[in-house]
């Protein structure tokens, strides 16, 4: 399979995620947009223009402090505190490869975060660099860590196991396919599942690497499949959304989705939102078996974050920040205009979101 087209369909796809089963219900379309309702300005506590292109942020509200990698193999720690002051920056510089996956706290005061050159890091707020492991192609999902091991797939096809503290390998697989995500770590179980882009979704000891049970779904699954309520969900690049039984690995039920999803879909408070790969929203609301499509009125939005209760956000592609309420409707609010040009998802706090505009500013913002 060309590596070219097969890492396309990888950027192009989206997760299945949380209550997506909702989707089954019978619904009548209600195609009437929103109308935006009034909202109280942001408060901003970082708007920091760069030169070079971020990657995916890290955001801890506990610590008013913000992570990101950028295009010159450095990472920034960005801290807001409360917001009273000046933010500060401190930047480690672990190599010279561009850095997209969002840097993972690791205990300790360690930090992870994996590279393009195919490299994960593993080093201290302070610099101090603990060890690095080298894979055999570009690492774009964050690691996750399961007791003492860092777990993490690369495009080389294979998913690694590390320790923690001495960056030795523990254990590999071979998975056949591109890992684009990051693995699905349930930890109480002890299982790890992935997707790769051959289409196998494949569920496996964390603590050792072996394959427990595997399904073909006959389609890439370019992003990270999502457990909730004992449902393992993954959406192929096919378009179809397959829930499987995380326990027996049997498929519980397959459907094909209404549209193309780049995005995983946003927990709502009781209803689903999800981003079209044109930018629109559309909010589902499992009660009353209404589906309320196009929600901004045609205005392309990257993809929707959920937030605390049943509000998410979103920012348009000419920089608008948006805030999503839903009830029995969707009502939009337009919180401020940061006029930048946008492509990439929110990451949303329970009061804080955070994301990088298209020339490299990194925009973090109290929201309640």
């Amino acid at each position: 399979m060309d590596k070219k087209l097969v890492m396309i369909w990888c950027g192009a796809a989206v997760v299945a995620a949380g209550l997506a089963w909702w989707l089954l219900r019978p619904a009548a379309t209600d195609e009437t947009a929103s109308p935006v309702s009034p909202a109280p300005a942001v408060r901003v506590l970082l708007e920091q223009e760069g030169a070079v292109g971020l990657g995916t942020p890290w955001l801890s509200e506990a610590d008013g402090l913000v992570v990101v990698g950028d295009a010159q193999g450095r990472v920034a720690f960005w801290e807001f505190g409360d917001g009273s002051g000046q933010p500060k920056r401190s930047d480690v510089a672990l190599g010279s490869a561009p850095i997209a996956a969002a840097p993972t706290p690791a205990g300790d005061d360690l930090w992870l975060v994996g590279d393009e050159g195919g490299v994960m890091h593993c080093f201290t707020r302070s610099g101090q660099l603990r060890w690095q492991f080298k894979t055999g192609d570009q690492i774009q999902g964050a690691a996750a860590v399961y007791g003492d091991l860092v777990i993490f797939g690369s495009y080389d096809q294979v998913l690694y196991a590390v320790g923690l503290g001495d960056g030795q390998e523990r254990w590999h697989r071979e998975t056949g396919g591109y890992i684009n995500g990051r693995p699905v770590l349930a930890a109480e179980k002890g299982w790890l599942i992935i997707g790769n882009c051959e289409g196998k979704l494949v569920k496996l000891s964390a603590a050792d690497g072996r394959e427990l049970a595997s399904l073909d779904l006959g389609s890439p699954i370019p992003e990270t499949p999502v457990l909730d309520r004992g449902l393992c969900l993954a959406l192929t690049h096919d378009g179809e959304l397959v829930a499987v039984d995380a326990a027996s690995w049997a498929v519980a039920w397959r459907v094909p989705s209404e549209d193309n999803y780049v995005s995983s879909p946003a927990i709502v408070g009781s209803a689903v939102v999800m981003t079209t790969s044109a930018g629109l929203v559309h909010a589902y609301w499992p009660e009353s078996g209404r589906w309320q499509r196009d929600v901004t009125g045609g205005v392309a939005v990257t993809p929707v974050a959920g937030g605390r209760g049943p509000v998410a956000y979103g920012v348009t592609a000419d920089g608008h920040l948006l805030r999503f309420a839903v009830d029995d409707t969707a009502t939009v609010a337009e919180l401020r205009h940061f006029q930048r040009d946008c492509d990439q998802g929110l990451i949303v706090g329970a009061r804080h979101v955070v994301f990088v505009a298209l020339d490299g500013t990194l925009i973090a913002a109290q929201v309640q």
